[in-house]
């Protein structure tokens, strides 16, 4: 990797012709490469979402129609799914 930044360095740097780029417009392409680079080798982010959890919950729940559902995975729904849970519990105990 060194070896790269010095030969980029060189080829960038050292005048050989004439260019029109100035330092301020070297320094954003560093930047937005920088910026490219980071965000293409990111592991921070998970294969699965979010939201993708949720409707994985709750389409468990209605292929299944449990009549108890985990407290942990409950209260991570949203509060409209929340609200359509116990309404359904509410239905099938009455």
């Amino acid at each position: 990797m060194r070896k790269f930044n010095l030969i980029l360095a060189i080829l960038l740097l050292l005048p050989f012709d004439s260019k029109s780029l100035n330092m301020f417009e070297y320094s954003l392409i560093g930047t937005g490469v920088a910026l490219v680079y980071s965000q293409y080798f990111d592991n921070s982010l998970n294969y699965e979402s979010e939201v993708s959890k949720k409707m994985e919950l709750i389409n468990e729940y209605y292929d299944s129609k449990k009549t108890t559902i985990a407290n942990n995975k409950f209260y991570s729904l949203p509060i409209q799914e929340q609200l359509h849970i116990i309404e359904d519990l509410y239905l099938l105990n009455n």
